[in-house]
């Protein structure tokens, strides 16, 4: 149970299921909602928000490029820059990228602190490249 004076972040889930006792909206807390925060922010395009066309990032669009050490320096820092100016709730750490050529996709590990907390987070992301 979390103390008094501790923040607490949460939000809806992304299917917005009802619970099925309650009926009411499941809703993710703490670590688990600033995840999903983190990840929505990585693989949202820009113009692909209605009235912030400036909201987005690079990734998607640099993971069809050969992945090269200018295409990791690429992606690192659009995740960066995202995350740096649309999630004010963490403090990033560290961004690893590297290829995954025998299931053809791209890893991403990205270490963060959540604000008002110790311990980091990990958040570990496979892209499957589709052809």
């Amino acid at each position: 149970m979390p103390r008094p004076d501790e923040t607490i972040f949460s939000d809806f889930t992304l299917n917005l299921t009802p619970h099925p006792v309650s009926r009411d909206l499941v809703i993710e807390t703490n670590e688990y909602a600033v995840k999903r925060a983190v990840k929505n922010l990585i693989f949202t395009e820009f113009y692909e928000r209605p009235y912030n066309p400036l909201l987005g990032s690079n990734v998607k669009k640099s993971f069809f490029e050969p992945f090269t050490n200018v295409t990791a320096s690429d992606i690192e820092y659009s995740i960066r820059e995202i995350l740096n100016n649309y999630e004010p709730r963490i403090e990033l750490l560290e961004i690893k990228t590297g290829d995954d050529r025998e299931r053809n996709g791209l890893n991403i590990m990205i270490t963060f602190r959540i604000n008002n907390q110790v311990r980091p987070v990990m958040l570990d992301l496979f892209i499957e490249r589709v052809r």
